[in-house]
């Protein structure tokens, strides 16, 4: 269970994500929210630079901040493959 200001990275901690650490600056832990965007903080400027040419569907996990005060409901989140990502630069 989600708690207020836990990332989606935190959850994601078992996935083969390489990642910079959580500081959102190398765009390896790209995911796209399938469902439950309502429980997502929005994007941060670091977010919004990185992914400024991407579907809005797409979230750098180590950025999203999961949970809003008493509020429950799905959310269902894919890893991105690598090549995928890539295919949007």
């Amino acid at each position: 269970m989600a708690k207020k200001n836990d990332t989606l990275f935190w959850f994601l901690q078992d996935a083969p994500l390489s990642n910079c650490g959580g500081g959102g600056t190398c765009g390896t832990c790209i995911v796209e929210v399938v469902e439950g965007k309502e429980f997502l903080s929005p994007r941060t400027d670091k977010e919004k630079e990185i992914l400024k040419k991407k579907p809005k569907t797409w979230r750098l996990a180590c950025q999203t901040a999961v949970g809003k005060h008493d509020s429950r409901g799905q959310l269902i989140i894919q890893q991105l493959p690598e090549w995928k990502a890539h295919e949007w630069e």
